[in-house]
C-alpha cells in the first residue's frame, strides 16, 4: 500500500503500483477498477473489502441453491404411514371437493345419482342406508378390508355386501361403468369425510 500525500492527486490506478493480478481481482469481484475507500491521502484496497465481496458472491450462492432445493421439495418422500386417500383399484388420489358434487348430482350418466337414494342426516332412509357417519363404520363392515376398499366395493358391485335391512339388487350395478377410476377415487374420498 502506498501512502500518498494530502494534496497530491492520484488519479490513476497505477500510480498505486499494484501488481496486475491484484487489479484484475479487484475489477473481478467489484466490477470497476478503481481503488477502494479514500482515507485522507491513502487510497486503499485492501484484502477486507475483497474478502467482503466475496463472501457476499458465497452466501448469495449459498442462499440461491437452498432456495431452489426446497422448491424442488428437497428430495423428501412423503411418509409412508400417513392415511393416503387412494381407491384400491386405480390408485389414484381422490379429492373429496369433487367427490361431494359427484355425490349431489341427481344423475350420474344414465343412472340415479347417490344423494337420490342416500341422506345425509342419521336414521333416515330413502332408498338405501343412510351415509351419515359412513367413514367411521365402513372399515369395520366386512373383516380384512379397510374403509377405502369396502366404499369402492359398494360402488362398484353394490351386492357384494348388502346391509342389513335392505335388499339386494336395490342399487343400480354399472356405477363402474360410469364413472371413471378418478371419479371413483373422489367419491371415496368424500365419503371418507362423512365421519
Amino acid at each position: 500500500m502506498l501512502i500518498l500525500p494530502q494534496d497530491e492527486k492520484v488519479s490513476r490506478w497505477t500510480t498505486l503500483q499494484k501488481p496486475d493480478r491484484y487489479r484484475r481481482r479487484q475489477r473481478y469481484l467489484t466490477g470497476h477498477d478503481m481503488p477502494g475507500k479514500l482515507w485522507g491521502g491513502v487510497r486503499s484496497c485492501d484484502d477486507y473489502q475483497l474478502r467482503r465481496v466475496e463472501m457476499r458472491r458465497r452466501v448469495c450462492l449459498v442462499l440461491l441453491i437452498v432456495a431452489l432445493v426446497v422448491a424442488c421439495g428437497g428430495g423428501e418422500s412423503k411418509d409412508q404411514t400417513a392415511p393416503t386417500e387412494e381407491a384400491s383399484s386405480g390408485g389414484a388420489v381422490g379429492d373429496s371437493a369433487r367427490g361431494e358434487e359427484l355425490f349431489n348430482q341427481t344423475t350420474i350418466g344414465s343412472l340415479p345419482g347417490c344423494v337420490t337414494c342416500h341422506s345425509l342426516t342419521p336414521d333416515k332412509v330413502l332408498v338405501g342406508p343412510s351415509l351419515a357417519g359412513v367413514a367411521s363404520r365402513a372399515g369395520s363392515r366386512v373383516s380384512g378390508e379397510s374403509a377405502e376398499e369396502y366404499l369402492h366395493q359398494s360402488i362398484v358391485n353394490a351386492n357384494a355386501f348388502v346391509v342389513d335391512g335392505f335388499s339386494e339388487g336395490v342399487m343400480p350395478a354399472g356405477f363402474g361403468d360410469e364413472l371413471s377410476d378418478q371419479q371413483l377415487s373422489d367419491l371415496v374420498a368424500y365419503l371418507l369425510t362423512l365421519k
